[in-house]
């Protein structure tokens, strides 16, 4: 299926920017530093995630996926998920993130996964201010992503399934006072429980921030968690808490988008 709210046209520096990282090795490197300190950064997701309302993965099978290195074990992930391993967050989504002090407005549209270069690619925009979006219901293609982005009112970023990293990603954030750059992994477990570890590009290598994402559709109203923590790796003690704490959550709903008619209808029914 092709991206059907969202042109590549807006996404061409992003995706330069994942792929010319993922060649330089880091990902690769990311994963030897999280797959030799998986029993510890496992202890340290269940700590923080503690209070998680909806339960969380066994550690056991944790470690497995943080130990998850190799080409092998990435051609079998893919190879099994196919184009579903972002089906869960296909939709428009409309929530806060709170950090225990602010509460600020989000839009999120995680757009269908599509194949693309022997590889499933899902675009993804995130506002503070409205749904980001390039096409309306009958495909045509629109200004509303491209004036956000030039306003600097919204973030994009892509997720990929390939058998050469596995899950991975990246994101530009245009909202801020900076442009900032955040690639990221992903762990896939027990289907519908995504794990993303990222890190902005210059600041502190040994940081980095933990989301754990459930989808988790339920009647027609999709809806979408999100706990993030910061934490840090010790060459010696293994994952711990950070220098400085950063946390928070949001819950995310399914929304027919303002000005479009129900297109989000067949993501918001499984």
């Amino acid at each position: 299926m092709e991206p059907r709210w969202l042109h590549i046209d807006y996404f061409t520096d992003v995706i330069l920017e994942h792929d010319a990282f993922a060649a330089g090795g880091t990902f690769d490197d990311w994963r030897a530093t999280f797959s030799t300190h998986a029993h510890s950064l496992a202890d340290y997701f269940h700590t923080a995630f503690a209070s998680v309302r909806d339960g969380l993965p066994d550690k056991a099978a944790l470690i497995d996926s943080f130990k998850a290195v190799s080409r092998e074990d990435f051609e079998k992930e893919y190879r099994a998920l196919g184009s579903r391993a972002f089906n869960p967050w296909t939709n428009w989504f409309h929530g806060y993130w709170d950090n225990g002090t602010n509460r600020t407005e989000n839009f999120h549209i995680w757009d269908f996964t599509s194949p693309i270069a022997g590889r499933y690619m899902q675009l993804v925009t995130q506002s503070r201010t409205d749904f980001a979006y390039s096409k309306d219901k009958s495909g045509k293609k629109v200004t509303v992503q491209k004036d956000m982005m030039d306003k600097g009112k919204t973030d994009l970023g892509v997720d990929f399934s390939s058998s050469d990293y596995g899950l991975t990603g990246w994101v530009t954030k245009l909202q801020e006072k900076t442009v900032m750059q955040m690639p990221h992994v992903g762990y896939l477990v027990e289907d519908k429980r995504l794990i993303w570890i990222a890190q902005y590009v210059g600041e502190d290598p040994n940081e980095w921030y933990l989301f754990y994402e459930r989808g988790n559709r339920q009647l027609r109203a999709s809806i979408y968690d999100v706990d993030g923590v910061r934490f840090s790796i010790n060459a010696s003690t293994g994952a711990g808490p950070p220098k400085s704490q950063n946390k928070g959550r949001v819950t995310y709903y399914c929304q027919i988008p303002y000005s479009q008619e129900c297109v989000v209808t067949s993501a918001c029914d499984e």
